[in-house]
């Protein structure tokens, strides 16, 4: 795994391409911050009153950007880690080294969080000036980080996944940052029809007539009473939210209040917050998209079976 790490980072970083990506990166993170500014001095300028509202807009606004790029940067690297060696047909000699398939992937993939992590770690100073306005707590920013990095660790993970399945680097890539489209904005299509199919069962069950209390001959009553049950299912995010990164920041940047759906989640007998529930779901599918990419690599590249075999022949 490090000799690839340390291999990854090196090709990557010479040239003018990383600094420019970093440059134009920083450039675009930049220029959020200056047109929120501008916006709420056009709506009436800072003031005492709209200083809170101004700060937790633009952390969103920022955090959000970063999400994506960070989200659309990651899988775009790791899909071309074994295609393009296959492209440049030195995925042989890479095989020849006697590393294991787990190691050449886990090389890859920590060469790419490395990278990701440089693109965190360079907007530090940009959001450095939300909290010199004030109105966002630290705690806030750590989940904000976490949620970034589990997401760019799982869409990573399928990169790599990818990468194995398909033998060009452009197809591969093009296949990755379309599967990133959709966890961001599928998994949002999905909960809004789960939320519309909800609330059409809740209007059903309140609409279902109750059965009359002096018997057959009695007046029946409009609408039943609704079932607390219901009611109470209602206040929970559908399934496919718990998955949407989009959906995850919202909840870690804007506070839950009283019975909102982004509070904590009833697993049982205990209430955890969100954006654990996501971590935890998200580190889980990197785990099996990992898994299922070490399986097809070790499977269907003919050198990792010859690699195998040399210790004993």
């Amino acid at each position: 795994m490090v000799p690839i790490l340390w291999k990854e980072l090196r090709s990557r970083m010479r040239g003018p391409g990383a600094p420019v990506m970093v440059t134009g990166y920083l450039a675009l993170m930049a220029a959020v911050p200056l047109g929120v500014l501008r916006f709420a001095e056009a709506r009436g300028g800072l003031t005492v009153q709209s200083i809170g509202e101004i700060t937790v807009l633009l952390y969103g606004v920022l955090t959000g950007l970063q999400m994506l790029l960070v989200a659309f940067i990651t899988p775009a690297l790791t899909a071309s880690a074994i295609a393009g060696e296959r492209e440049r047909q030195t995925l042989d000699l890479l095989l020849a080294t006697g590393l294991p398939g787990w190691g050449i992937l886990a090389g890859k993939l920590a060469a790419a969080m490395a990278y990701a992590v440089l693109l965190i770690v360079a907007s530090v100073p940009i959001f450095s000036l939300v909290f010199a306005i004030g109105g966002v707590p630290y705690t806030v920013l750590l989940q904000v980080l976490v949620l970034q990095f589990v997401t760019a660790l799982a869409l990573g993970c399928a990169g790599l996944l990818i990468s194995t399945l398909v033998r060009r680097s452009g197809v591969a890539t093009a296949v990755a940052v379309g599967l990133t489209v959709l966890v961001f904005f599928g998994t949002l299509g999905i909960g809004a029809l789960q939320q519309v199919r909800r609330e059409v069962r809740v209007q059903q069950a309140v609409a279902v007539p109750a059965l009359p209390a002096g018997g057959p001959g009695a007046p029946v009553p409009a609408v039943a009473v609704q079932p607390p049950m219901v009611v109470e299912d209602t206040v929970h995010l559908p399934s496919a939210f718990y998955v949407s990164p989009l959906a995850a920041l919202v909840a870690a940047v804007v506070p839950p209040s009283v019975g909102s759906p982004f509070g904590p989640v009833r697993i049982g007998m205990a209430r955890v917050p969100f954006w654990v529930v996501y971590t935890l779901n998200y580190v889980l599918l990197s785990v099996l998209l990992f898994g299922l990419g070490w399986a097809v690599l070790e499977r269907r590249v003919p050198g990792a079976a010859l690699r195998r075999r040399a210790p004993t022949d």
